[in-house]
């Protein structure tokens, strides 16, 4: 299997943004700008809206993908840390996409403490998410500043905070704030290491793996690139098949435990100063779930991306990557076998 025929798959699998997605986009976008502020109980102003997920990163699948967009308000961090206010934010965001008239509500999702609908509008999905604005005036800031200033104000905030415990809450609560920064992450990234993550999300889906979400898959495959270039002191040509390799001994985690797991860090992509956050790192002990893999939020470092993910998952991972691995390396392996 080659590198010409991985490239070659990996762009017939990605789905481009095209004109035919910014209709429903723009419209969306319009009607929650003008119709939440006219229902919600409180007096809000939604400050901007953020577009984010694959499509935007460059990393969408054809066969299925959802189209992010963050709603950003005029609200406190404090608010957003309110569950009356939260319930508010969900119902009213609920009760402007009802009064659509064309946007059809596919979740709800009552499970998540932040406010956040998934619907359909023009035969596109869209994941729906409120947060706060951490810049006063985000249309004055260039977006690359912009979201330099959004991490920068999250992480203030979270290190000011009093107690561990406190603090992962507090990140999670920020997620949806600093979306912009999560999708230049991927967005500014070469272009193998985009066609690598749509191999890994295939990878995923061809193997059923359990519980491997988007985000892990962009990571794992940031980080494989970045172990690429640190090897060869800057020197290799990264190609996609090379990427995708390392992402796959990345995730070959036999000869790691519970109690000596690999260990992740993206600390070089720039998003946030390591020496800040010396003892504010996830470790074993805070997992609470005795993994053999934990890979450091690149965005908000105090959390680990595998937190919510079954030790029974991670195996799984673990074994297709073996397996995987061995058909890309033998003479006779073919694409169908691994994707």
């Amino acid at each position: 299997i080659t590198d010409v025929e991985l490239t070659s798959l990996a762009e017939d699998l990605r789905a481009p943004l095209t004109d035919r997605h910014l209709p429903a986009i723009e419209e969306l976008i319009r009607h929650v700008t003008k119709t939440f502020p006219e229902l919600h109980p409180r007096k809000v102003r939604i400050v901007q809206a953020v577009k984010g997920g694959s499509l935007f990163k460059g990393t969408a699948l054809r066969d299925g993908f959802d189209i992010d967009l963050v709603f950003l308000l005029n609200l406190s961090v404090a608010m957003l840390d309110d569950d009356e206010v939260l319930a508010e934010l969900k119902g009213s965001l609920k009760a402007c996409l009802e009064a659509h008239g064309k946007i059809e509500i596919l979740d709800t999702r009552e499970g998540l403490r932040f406010p956040s609908v998934s619907c359909e509008l023009s035969g596109s999905g869209f994941d729906i998410s409120l947060g706060a604005s951490l810049v006063p005036d985000p249309d004055r800031i260039a977006l690359e500043k912009r979201w330099q200033v959004q991490l920068k104000e999250a992480h203030k905030r979270i290190l000011h905070c009093r107690g561990y415990f406190k603090a992962i809450q507090l990140s999670r609560i920020l997620s949806a704030s600093i979306n912009e920064a999560c999708v230049a992450m991927v967005a500014n990234a070469p272009e193998p290491v985009k066609l690598a993550i749509v191999l890994v999300k295939r990878w995923r889906d061809a193997n059923h793996l359990q519980h491997f979400k988007s985000f892990f898959a962009e990571g794992i495959v940031l980080y494989a690139a970045n172990h690429l270039m640190r090897k060869s002191q800057g020197k290799a040509t990264l190609t996609v098949k090379g990427i995708l390799l390392r992402a796959l001994h990345t995730l070959n985690l036999t000869s790691f435990s519970a109690q000596q797991p690999r260990y992740l860090t993206l600390h070089f992509l720039g998003l946030y100063n390591p020496t800040q956050w010396d003892g504010w790192y996830p470790n074993p002990e805070h997992s609470g779930h005795g993994h053999r893999m934990i890979l450091v939020n690149p965005l908000l470092p105090i959390l680990d991306s595998l937190h919510s993910v079954p030790s029974k998952s991670l195996q799984g991972w673990s074994e297709a990557a073996v397996q995987s691995i061995a058909i890309l390396s033998k003479p006779t392996g073919s694409l169908k076998e691994v994707f």
